[in-house]
């Protein structure tokens, strides 16, 4: 996906299940979708990964 500004998450609908969309320019960063149509930012990180 590319940069998250606002027109990029107003047209990102919700599915069946979440998911997590990420922004090119910002590593691990993104955008969290529900089903219901809630929207939230932040980062992805699991522990123990190493890039």
């Amino acid at each position: 996906m590319p940069s998250l500004n606002k027109r990029a998450v107003d047209a990102i609908e919700p599915r069946a299940t979440e998911f997590f969309t990420g922004d090119e320019s910002i590593p691990d960063f993104g955008l969290r979708v529900i089903s219901s149509g809630r929207k939230s930012l932040g980062a992805q990180y699991r522990a123990g990964q190493h890039p």
